[in-house]
């Protein structure tokens, strides 16, 4: 019985040993990217492969990946040994490494199932178009066999043109990501550190989207914003957040996120007054120099101060606020209100904002504030919370904003006071009016 037993544990060993050495010379350079570039749009470049197997499983490793757009040789399948190298510098995107779990069995049969696969130092090149879409995800869609068809506008990665390919992998991670993201139209650039984007719990049928079609997100990074050139700094987002999300659109199969993030805004992070809708939002409020109120003067950056959280829509490349957020200077506070929307893509926007005058006025005058507020416009239209506050819309494009202030006014606050004090004629004669005069405009700078 016992040499049976032995017999049995030997076999399995050869087995093991020989599916080990066949996996060494089964899965190659040329095999695998011959494999990857088969299911993917793309000429894919890899350094080292190193196939570690554990007993009956184990994983693969790709070392120094390079991902760019499909040529020739992907097309006429030319064997990877073979090629002309690719240069890092031009490839959409690069990999430090790559790692994937597989069984010997899946080795025997020849047939690879993935189902995690885990990136780490990961370079991305990419360029957002108007219409919300990138140029790196033409990469990732079904190959074209019409070799004779260019094309012009990157198409979207299809569910129902990579049924293997959704339904085999429940979880994809890139850690240490470096990105450089080029917006078209503004020419703005948004450079990421730091940034980590795990897609987990992937659960995707695409015969049965409309109930089958969702997926766990976490994200978080250092993002810099600043022009083309690197010229002008726009500001610095630190930030994390995580959601449940929608991948692909139901009817047609396109890949299409749909999420509503939390999102944790860093106190370290952001903004300039190089941004032209900030900085006009906030010389909007010259218009309260009519009342004798001087305002604060915008500096070079704006921070969030305290760490913030809220919650962000994202659907067909447009960003929607669904939380109010906040930045300040010194005592006044600029709002963000809820249902503010940008389409990253053409610029286009819609702000609503709440402009809150300093507590050091307010705690001045006291309740001759919301007098003056009623006897300006008939009511407390630009009171609240015992604050002046002034309601900004901004619309259009973010380059070249157009900014409406949607307080009532009223009159200005000389006729404010003349209506308190009387506006005779002789008035500027009497020494104790003139003192009253003096003394009101001067609370109310």
């Amino acid at each position: 019985m016992k040499k049976w037993i032995l017999r049995i544990i030997f076999l399995l060993l050869i087995i093991t040993l020989a599916g080990f050495f066949f996996a060494k010379s089964y899965l190659t350079r040329d095999y695998l990217v011959a494999a990857i570039e088969k299911s993917i749009n793309s000429r894919v470049q890899v350094k080292d492969i190193d196939v570690n197997l554990y007993g009956l499983k184990g994983t693969v490793d790709l070392n120094d990946v390079i991902i760019t757009q499909r040529d020739d040789s992907a097309n006429q399948k030319i064997p990877h040994d073979q090629r002309t190298p690719i240069e890092k510098e031009k490839g959409e995107i690069h990999l430090k490494s790559a790692t994937f779990n597989i069984s010997i069995w899946e080795i025997l049969s020849k047939k690879i199932l993935v189902e995690k696969i885990n990136f780490d130092g990961v370079s991305i090149n990419a360029t957002l178009y108007e219409n919300g879409d990138t140029s790196i995800e033409n990469l990732f869609s079904k190959p074209d066999r019409d070799k004779s068809n260019t094309l012009k506008i990157p198409k979207k990665f299809n569910a129902k043109e990579n049924e293997d390919f959704v339904t085999q992998i429940n979880q994809i991670k890139l850690d240490n990501v470096e990105l450089n993201l080029t917006v078209e139209k503004t020419k703005l650039v948004v450079k990421g550190r730091g940034v980590y984007l795990h897609l987990l719990d992937i659960n995707v049928n695409p015969e049965k989207l409309d109930t089958v079609n969702d997926a766990k997100i976490k994200i978080a990074g250092t993002f810099d914003l600043q022009s083309l050139d690197g010229a002008t700094d726009y500001g610095k987002i630190i930030a994390k957040g995580e959601s449940d999300i929608t991948l692909f659109n139901a009817a047609n199969g396109d890949l299409e996120p749909d999420m509503i993030l939390s999102l944790s805004v860093d106190a370290e992070s952001y903004l300039t007054s190089e941004i032209p809708s900030l900085s006009k939002i906030w010389k909007a409020a010259d218009v309260l120099k009519k009342f004798g109120i001087k305002s604060l003067k915008l500096p070079e950056q704006v921070s969030f101060k305290n760490n913030q959280t809220v919650r962000v829509g994202y659907k067909l490349g447009t960003g929607t606020l669904l939380d109010p957020l906040s930045i300040k200077v010194n005592d006044w506070k600029l709002e963000a209100l809820s249902a503010s929307w940008i389409s990253t893509g053409n610029d286009q926007h819609l702000l609503g904002v709440k402009l809150h005058v300093g507590e050091a006025i307010s705690n001045k005058l006291g309740g001759l504030l919301g007098t003056f507020s009623e006897k300006l416009t008939g009511s407390n239209s630009w009171m609240e919370d015992g604050k002046l506050t002034l309601h900004i819309e901004s619309s259009g494009e973010l380059s070249q904003p157009k900014i409406r202030i949607k307080n009532n006014l009223g009159k200005p606050a000389e006729n404010l006071i003349d209506s308190f004090l009387g506006s005779d004629k002789n008035a500027e004669d009497d020494p104790l009016k003139k003192a009253g005069k003096d003394l009101l405009k001067g609370f109310l700078k």
